[in-house]
């Protein structure tokens, strides 16, 4: 488990975040006991989102899928836990001192749908009906991990070079046969070019993987394969930060500073 204490004073202070000394005692102390009564491991603090009444804090970590028939949400197209984007699971609670987190449930590809086509000011409530325009059927704890699925896939940024996609398409460490990894400089991370994304994109169909296709009688599966894949493609895997989609006043997504010496 990261240390929540020095990573607040040793990195994200850099970057203009505080939690504080005392909440971030807290967090550590109420991670650890996540970690031991949730049986998960490597937990980490993913973030903070601000909600109007109570904020929530979200902790993300690995652990084994709910028995079947203790979440009644789960449906066939539903990406299995360890995969996609529910390759992680998640809990939230409302503040450092808690010593209760609450699971989230596994992320539905409907959830997904929904929540990119709403805009919502979350209240702090895991059990808050959402009130909006198109319809949002289900409760502020489905669009809460649906945001975080969608953040988490975005925003996953590794230094260019790191990673290289093997012959079987999945990433692997870019490591140099002798010597010792090349450690890039400060003034080359401070280029948005040698910045990539690591996480495979979320796609048309809300999912990270495409549903396995059913050919015709009269075709080829890999043809039929081919096809879908081709109406919805993926995002390219390590794609650079350079192209993405510019934000509110056609501004970069991305904004890279220096500090410190």
């Amino acid at each position: 488990m990261p240390d929540v204490l020095s990573d607040n004073r040793n990195l994200w202070q850099w970057a203009g975040i505080n939690f504080g000394e005392y909440n971030c005692m807290m967090l550590q102390k109420s991670l650890a006991r996540l970690a031991a009564t949730a049986s998960a491991s490597n937990v980490r603090l993913w973030g903070k989102i601000n909600g109007t009444e109570k904020d929530f804090y979200i902790a993300e970590g690995t652990a084994d899928a709910p028995p079947a028939g203790e979440d009644e949400d789960r449906n066939a197209d539903l990406e299995p836990r360890g995969s996609g984007v529910n390759q992680f699971a998640y809990w939230v609670c409302n503040s450092p001192d808690e010593n209760k987190w609450t699971a989230l449930p596994d992320l539905s590809p409907s959830d997904v749908a929904a929540a990119r086509s709403v805009k919502f000011h979350v209240t702090g409530d895991l059990e808050r009906k959402i009130i909006t325009n198109p319809f949002f059927l289900k409760r502020e704890k489905h669009f809460i991990r649906a945001q975080i699925a969608r953040i988490s896939q975005s925003t996953t940024l590794v230094p260019k070079g790191v990673y290289r996609i093997n012959e079987e398409q999945i990433l692997e460490e870019n490591l140099p046969e002798e010597g010792p990894v090349p450690v890039p400089s400060t003034k080359e991370m401070a280029k948005l070019a040698n910045w990539v994304h690591y996480s495979k994109s979320i796609l048309k169909c809300n999912r990270v993987t495409l549903l396995d296709v059913e050919a015709a009688e009269d075709e080829d599966p890999e043809v039929a394969k081919a096809k879908a894949e081709a109406k919805d493609p993926s995002e390219p895997m390590l794609k650079s930060i350079v192209n993405d989609q510019k934000v509110k006043g056609n501004c970069s997504a991305w904004t890279v500073r220096c500090y410190g010496d």
